[in-house]
């Protein structure tokens, strides 16, 4: 009977040890953190440095994880079939690649949560300055076009910029960033590029100025970037900002852009769309 319950008691340490050194799983540490699906952001994944995580978007699944060279395995609990995935972690452009492993092999791929400091700010479209962005460097921004606004979410991946509307409605953006302009061109419209300015408004244009063939024709400038221009009273409202030499005017959602100089109390400027040269006078 004592060595029948000795036996009992190796049995089960060695089961016990077994168990140990089976349980005894790889966390890749490169996978820590949270992942948002490039196609939903409200859609992520979230790996634990203990080996438990989250998916989902409103509806949270938890699950365990471990890894093996390129195997990633997620363990839903007991009566679940695992999920085995191929994943690629690419440190250009901080993608995160799985693919399903077996007959479905779907491929997914998820992005670290970043809001590159760089594109915090406002930003005016270089040809409708009616367009806007305001970028916040929590991640959350608003779309401006002509006064109606839009809400949206925003995280960065190397040179990737994706902007998050709601359910499956967001932009999916390259940019880069040149002085004060910001490039962006779509991965979605073939040919689809935006340049955007930061505002700038140059305080020496900031007042009134009268047409030097005829004072009854004055442009106003505000120092908050609105102005108005024309024949009393008839006088058309306008955005407006400046960057270096350029001076930039959105009436109804058309840009003018005009080179300009001022030589003491005289403000000219040159169209670069048309061959029109006009001076006018501080008032």
């Amino acid at each position: 009977m004592r060595r029948l319950l000795v036996l009992s008691v190796l049995l089960i340490v060695l089961v016990g040890s077994l168990a140990a050194c089976g349980n005894n799983y790889e966390h890749d540490e490169a996978l820590f953190g949270t992942w948002i699906w490039e196609s939903n952001v409200n859609y992520k994944y979230i790996f634990n440095e203990d080996g438990t995580g989250q998916r989902g978007d409103a509806d949270i699944q938890e699950f365990t994880w471990h890894t093996s060279e390129d195997l990633l395995v997620l363990e839903w609990g007991r009566g679940f079939i695992p999920d085995n995935w191929t994943y690629v972690i690419n440190a250009e452009d901080y993608a995160l690649t799985i693919t399903r492993r077996g007959d479905a092999q779907e491929t997914f791929t998820y992005f670290r949560i970043a809001h590159d400091p760089v594109l915090a700010g406002t930003w005016f479209a270089e040809e409708a300055l009616v367009l806007q962005y305001e970028m916040n460097p929590d991640g959350t921004g608003t779309l401006t076009f002509d006064g109606d606004e839009d809400d949206f979410r925003w995280f960065t991946a190397g040179d990737r910029v994706i902007m998050h509307f709601g359910p499956l409605m967001q932009d999916d953006w390259s940019f880069s960033i040149d002085g004060e302009v910001l490039s962006l061109v779509s991965r979605q419209v073939t040919g689809l590029e935006l340049d955007f300015l930061r505002p700038n408004f140059d305080p020496a244009v900031v007042g009134t100025w009268v047409w030097d063939m005829d004072e009854t024709w004055e442009y106003v400038f505000n120092a908050d970037g609105t102005g108005t221009r024309g024949f009393l009273p008839d006088r058309m409202p306008f955005l407006w900002l400046t960057s270096g030499d350029l001076l930039i005017m959105d009436l109804m959602g058309f840009a003018e852009h005009w080179d300009f100089v001022i030589n003491g109390d005289i403000l000219t400027i040159d169209s670069r769309q048309t061959a029109e040269i006009y001076s006018y006078l501080r008032r």
